[in-house]
């Protein structure tokens, strides 16, 4: 089954790679999505928004394959994934998945009015959200924030859409119980 990304990607009206000096500059502009940032970057706003969605790529590993993982008691990549997301740690550490986690996490509108009164207009009737792409690779990564009108169930499924477009073998749901204390790749 061939799935639609374009839809997800709608959301950003501009696309950036390697937005060296604007990080500083102008810190994750509205509805503007950047390619190829650090890991370091999501892990510092990671933290501050509410875990939406969120889901495992299979990009590097396959569901069936032989896990990667020094001492790994899992015969499969699968098996441990399953055993990861049954049992959660205090603080959540992403890269014990050892594939890339797209998240979804959602902006509290009035935190936004309270900094951004100018933006009253703009966010009338709308949910702010903020994509993150926690890439394996950790200078892959991908980051952006944007607001719309669309329903929450609207914004979730264009979002899985753009997931599984996007990994090789399809996707596995982290339940958002999953997301405990500290967030980080």
């Amino acid at each position: 089954m061939v799935h639609d990304d374009r839809e997800f990607l709608a959301y950003f009206r501009d696309r950036e790679e390697y937005p060296r000096e604007k990080v500083l500059a102008d810190p994750l502009p509205w509805n503007v999505l950047w390619d190829y940032v650090a890991h370091s970057l999501l892990d510092g706003v990671v933290n501050y928004c509410k875990p939406s969605k969120a889901f495992l790529l299979s990009r590097y590993l396959r569901w069936e394959g032989p896990t990667e993982v020094d001492g790994s008691l899992h015969k499969t990549h699968g098996e441990r994934v399953d055993f990861l997301l049954s049992n959660p740690d205090s603080h959540t550490r992403l890269s014990k998945f050892g594939d890339d986690v797209l998240m979804l996490g959602r902006i509290d509108e009035e935190t936004v009015l309270m900094q951004r009164p100018d933006m009253a207009g703009d966010l009338a009737g709308c949910r702010c959200y903020i994509f993150m792409w926690f890439d394996m690779d950790v200078s892959d990564c991908s980051v952006g924030r944007f607001y719309t009108s669309d329903s929450e169930a609207e914004v979730h499924r264009k979002f899985e859409e753009y997931c599984k477009s996007r990994s090789v073998e399809g996707v596995r749901e982290i339940p958002l119980s999953y997301f405990q204390g500290w967030i980080k790749l």
